[in-house]
């Protein structure tokens, strides 16, 4: 969560600087801190986050982590499927083949 909240410091540095033009994947870090302190609180958001396969792999990933360390509840691996989805080559939404797994 640490790591999370300075990267998203910096971000949010850099979105103050109107010469600094903030990359698709820059993006996508603030919508998932966005997601983590939705979670966190137990609230839900009422948003859909398309994303490359690779980054939704890895932001899967961390809320398995962050839920195993319980540093969010359950009900965010089910909120994070509903709320991430993977773009395709063409930007078209795919479904997901791999659901995250729950392993609690």
């Amino acid at each position: 969560m640490g790591a999370l909240d300075r990267e998203c410091e910096a971000l949010r540095g850099n979105l103050a600087d109107p010469h600094v033009e903030l990359s698709d994947q820059a993006y996508s870090i603030l919508y998932f801190k966005l997601f983590v302190r939705a979670a966190k609180l137990g609230d839900l958001l009422d948003l859909t986050i398309r994303l490359p396969a690779n980054e939704v792999e890895f932001f899967q990933k961390t809320i398995v982590r962050l839920v195993d360390v319980e540093a969010l509840p359950p009900s965010a691996l089910e909120h994070f499927r509903s709320t991430f989805r993977v773009l395709d080559k063409n930007g078209n939404v795919k479904s997901r083949p791999n659901q995250i797994k729950n392993e609690i």
